[in-house]
């Protein structure tokens, strides 16, 4: 299923319902001013829970990766081809910055 990625007028004032609820219609109202001063005309994308995780999860298995694809995807209970994949995309990464910063 396509995502939406334009926000209907109802899923705002949810969002602000919740705000209020939470932190109180002045808070609230604040969070929104503040947002539009420092973000309004701009285009954001915010991560789902799901992909933070996933992103946490890449990162711990690169911090704690000791050569061995079997033991990290035992670790993380992970498969060997998805450990491998965190591992090679994070080099991929890494060689790009090196070669960035030896750039003249």
């Amino acid at each position: 299923m396509p995502r939406n990625n334009h926000w209907s007028e109802e899923r705002w004032n949810r969002l602000l319902e919740q705000w209020c609820i939470d932190f109180g219609p002045k808070a609230a109202a604040k969070i929104i001013q503040c947002s539009i001063v420092a973000i309004g005309g701009e285009r954001i994308t915010i991560p789902s829970i799901k992909d933070i995780e996933r992103r946490e999860r890449d990162r711990r298995v690169c911090a704690f990766f000791c050569g061995d694809y079997r033991e990290s995807s035992v670790r993380f209970g992970i498969s060997i081809s998805t450990a491998r994949r965190i591992i090679m995309k994070q080099r991929m990464i890494d060689r790009s910055k090196e070669e960035d910063d030896n750039s003249p």
